[in-house]
């Protein structure tokens, strides 16, 4: 890499280089400089984004969920099979010894994508409306990703009344403006 400067430093002439006039030599110098002011502006800028993408990568992989994602698998049983038999199929998996534990739900926790996704209204104001994510789960569901509630309790399968039953985030709350959900 030092051979082509080297070359070209050495085809000049000393006395020539020297002798050149003040006015001469500073022919392309505003160009030279704009240009290598571009260039530093530029790398700034790329090691800003570099560090605030090392950074963001940094935080998801750091952020706690406030649930466990360690050691669980999650697939969906909405294949031809599964679909209508997923009892049997969560019964066998729960035989297997190195299962803690398993859970139903419509959606898998994490990827943030779901279909059941809208408004959700009070009755006592009905001009105010929540856009939501509704998952459908089994009574299992908080102990398997071991999720901890502030208040109220998890569900509960010999309560019949739990099967219509919901457990809402403190966002939720907290837009719908709810003191005692």
């Amino acid at each position: 890499s030092g051979v082509y400067p080297a070359l070209v430093l050495s085809s000049f002439l000393p006395s020539k280089v020297l002798r050149l006039s003040g006015a001469s030599s500073l022919k392309g110098n505003k160009a030279r400089k704009a240009l290598i002011f571009t260039q530093f502006v530029i790398s700034i800028f790329l090691i800003a984004v570099t560090m605030v993408a090392f950074r963001q990568t940094q935080y998801i992989h750091k952020k706690e969920l406030g649930f466990n994602k360690d050691q669980v698998i999650s697939f969906s049983i909405s294949t031809r099979n599964l679909d209508a038999n997923y009892k049997s199929f969560q019964a066998e998996l729960n035989a297997n010894p190195g299962v803690l534990s398993t859970s139903v739900s419509t959606d898998i926790l994490g990827p943030g994508y779901t279909n059941n996704s809208g408004p959700f209204y009070l009755q006592s104001n009905p001009e105010l409306s929540v856009r939501s994510t509704l998952f459908g789960v089994d009574h299992n569901f908080l102990n398997t990703y071991e999720i901890e509630l502030l208040e109220g309790r998890g569900f509960d399968q010999n309560i019949s009344t739990d099967s219509s039953a919901f457990i809402v985030n403190e966002a939720f709350v907290k837009q719908m403006g709810v003191s005692n959900p």
